[in-house]
């Protein structure tokens, strides 16, 4: 009988122990599994969050850098250096208008009075014992301050950027400044935060803090105590840490809530412009939500613990391989998360990049091949091309293409693809990308295009309504050769790099205006009278260095204040518009024409010796004597008054002197009965001696 016993509960006591040690051994397992899981959830999260604070301080960097170069071109504008006080407020106010980015924008005299700006309270107060005012006096570039109050942006926390504003001698002028507030710095953060917000729920509050270099407090999304704490000095981790490494994360407990949390962190680069801007950006989540999926399952795995323990087992089992699958999951989108911050950063230096060549250069065509340079890199183009609009932007008048030979950028200019592209674009207002040209074009009933034209981006330049151009790309590549489709981050690309070319164009227009306005007389369209002047000692230098002649003839109209009394002060000004034309029918593409006075005017004609000159002055005057001037009231008609001189280029002389020596002409010709034309001789010898005759 106890045999009998032993041989029945023998089997029992091994089932039962063996259960109970599958199940223990199963939740040892399940223990380390979870333990190892905890632990890639956290470091997974650790390193989105340090991504997330770094993308942010790129985003700062671009933006100070963008705002840098703002103030750098502001500071060059001819509106600034001149003395029309109400202009340069409209100006700034324009500036303003347009960027959406200051708070502010001053301009003060040499004396540091506001003389101008977009706060009407402030003009006519003196600054010159403000810091950014007596720092920009001492300096050739814009300086920087770090985030304080200001008064000037309404006591809001801002940045400040100052610079002189120096004239063509180069003496100071004043001082522009304008103040960047610290909210919409906040922005750029809010938006990674939010990023993070869609990817995590909306139970994952994510809060992110701005730092100065050295720890106070700049912006928070939650305490809102900005410039009153130091986080350095109340010992916050990772406040001590960002200010020793360049990014990474850390585990600490949360000052206010008493929380366990996740910080990743990150400073700014400030770079060669920005030295003291090196802030730091800190993104921070808690443990409780990171830990959320194994917390959850913990609690399942308990209630099963209490019912039965073969179904604990296959459930452990289950959640295994499931959290197995979930942290896969979760790595493969810290992976992508990581490859697109890490794109957009890319594209974020791009812009950075093509935002300071568009300010440096002037050269239209050199910044066009440097800018579609920039654009087929960032989007893996195989051709980039920019098609430039007339005054009307009815027609392409110009063409500049990279990475495409001109037979097969004319092929495709011939095409109907290229004349219905360029028409589409130019009713665009956002960038155009399509996958498939051919089909586009077989469903509207146009021949297929050329085969070398499958994908396509495309986007207007325009800026402030006005059309100047388009930016088309053409086939986007991977680094094996693989075509693939232009994509919404090359789309965001282009059209960021439009908007910049378009306001790149309108300052150099701007800037080629105000250059022709400064050497070229408003009513006639020649050289005025310092520009002719510049002209001739060119020459002069260039007639010594190759020996060859440069000849001047100074002309005045006869009786001109006849012409003003008789007919009046416009038909005098027609008289005057005519005779500049008439100049231009008979000098050579290369001479030089300036209004020196009233109705005088000066001709600098190098490589002319006295035979040409001589025959150029009778011309001149034929033109101006035979055919009278047109008026409503009948034709009259005016003549000319020529004195003429030779330099043979054998000896330095001085525009000086060679003008003193043609007007001296011109003189001998009025006494002589005007309507002539008379030589006048220079005086050859040393330099001091010339000088001293």
């Amino acid at each position: 009988m106890p045999h009998s016993v032993f041989s029945h509960r023998q089997p029992y006591r091994w089932i039962v122990w063996s259960s109970l040690t599958i199940t223990l051994v199963g939740f040892i397992a399940a223990g380390i599994s979870l333990s190892v899981i905890d632990r890639r959830l956290v470091e997974a999260a650790g390193h989105t969050l340090a991504q997330a604070a770094d993308h942010g301080a790129r985003k700062l960097d671009a933006l100070l850098e963008e705002r840098y170069g703002d103030l750098a071109v502001l500071a060059r504008s001819r509106i600034l250096q001149g003395n029309d006080r109400d202009a340069i407020t409209e100006h700034l106010q324009r500036i303003q208008a347009s960027r959406a980015a200051y708070a502010t924008f001053l301009m003060t005299d040499g004396e540091g009075r506001i003389i101008a700006g977009t706060r009407p309270e402030w003009i006519g107060r003196s600054v010159a014992e403000s810091r950014w005012f007596r720092t920009a006096l001492d300096r050739n570039h814009v300086v920087v301050e770090d985030a304080h109050r200001a008064p000037e942006a309404g006591g809001s926390m801002a940045v400040s950027f100052s610079t002189a504003v120096r004239g063509d001698d180069g003496r100071v002028r004043g001082v522009v400044a304008g103040w960047l507030p610290l909210p919409l710095l906040e922005g750029l953060l809010r938006q990674t935060v939010s990023l993070l917000q869609q990817q995590w729920g909306t139970e994952a509050l994510i809060e992110y803090v701005l730092l100065s270099d050295n720890g106070e407090l700049l912006a928070d999304s939650i305490l809102r105590q900005e410039g009153n704490l130091n986080l350095q000095a109340l010992g916050v981790p990772s406040a001590l840490a960002v200010g020793t490494q360049p990014t990474g994360f850390i585990e600490e407990t949360h000052g206010r809530r008493r929380l366990q949390v996740i910080t990743g962190y990150a400073h700014t680069k400030g770079g060669a412009h920005l030295p003291n801007l090196r802030w730091g950006v800190l993104v921070r989540v808690e443990l409780a939500v990171v830990r959320a999926p194994i917390t959850a399952l913990l609690w399942k795995l308990g209630l099963g613990g209490l019912s039965i323990a073969l179904p604990m087992i296959v459930m452990l089992l289950w959640s295994a391989k499931r959290l197995e699958r979930f942290g896969t999951q979760q790595s493969a989108r810290v992976a992508t998360s990581e490859e697109s911050l890490h794109r957009h950063i890319e594209c974020l230096h791009s812009l950075v990049e093509a935002a300071r060549l568009l300010t440096e250069t002037q050269d239209l065509e050199d910044m066009f091949q440097r800018l579609l340079a920039i654009a087929r890199r960032d989007t893996g183009a195989e051709a980039a091309v920019v098609g430039l609009f007339d005054e009307a932007g009815t027609g392409v008048t110009r063409i500049i293409a990279h990475g495409v030979d001109h037979e097969r950028l004319a092929a495709v200019e011939q095409s109907p693809i290229g004349q219905i592209l360029v028409d589409r674009l130019r009713h665009e207002a956002r960038p155009l990308r399509l996958a498939n040209l051919s089909h586009h074009l077989a469903a509207m009933g146009f021949p297929v295009p050329v085969p070398s034209v499958t994908t396509f981006l495309g986007a207007p330049i325009r800026a402030h309504g006005r059309l100047f151009g388009t930016l088309c790309l053409i086939n986007k590549v991977e680094p094996d050769g693989r075509p693939v489709e232009f994509t919404e981050l090359d789309e965001q690309v282009v059209a960021a790099l439009t908007a910049q070319a378009g306001i790149a164009i309108e300052n150099l227009q701007a800037l080629a205006h105000a250059k022709r306005q400064a050497t070229h007389d408003s009513l006639t369209g020649l050289l005025n009278h310092s520009a002719i002047l510049d002209g001739l000692e060119t020459e002069l230098v260039r007639s010594q260095r190759t020996g060859e002649p440069v000849s001047v003839l100074l002309a005045d109209l006869d009786h001109f204040k006849a012409v003003n009394d008789t007919y009046g002060h416009g038909a005098g000004d027609q008289v005057l518009m005519e005779t500049a034309h008439r100049i231009r029918g008979v000098v050579r593409p290369y001479d030089l024409m300036g209004r020196v006075g009233g109705e005088e005017f000066l001709l600098v004609l190098p490589r002319c010796g006295p035979v040409g000159v001589s025959q150029l002055a009778e011309r001149l005057r034929q033109a101006i004597e035979e055919v009278p001037f047109s008026r409503p009231a009948g034709p009259f008609t005016v003549t000319m008054s020529i004195g003429i001189t030779t330099w043979p280029g054998t000896a330095p002389t001085s525009p000086r002197l060679l003008v003193e020596v043609a007007d001296e002409a011109l003189y001998r010709a009025k006494r002589a009965g005007r309507n002539r034309v008379e030589v006048g001789v220079p005086r050859l010898g040393p330099f001091s001696d010339q000088l001293a005759g």
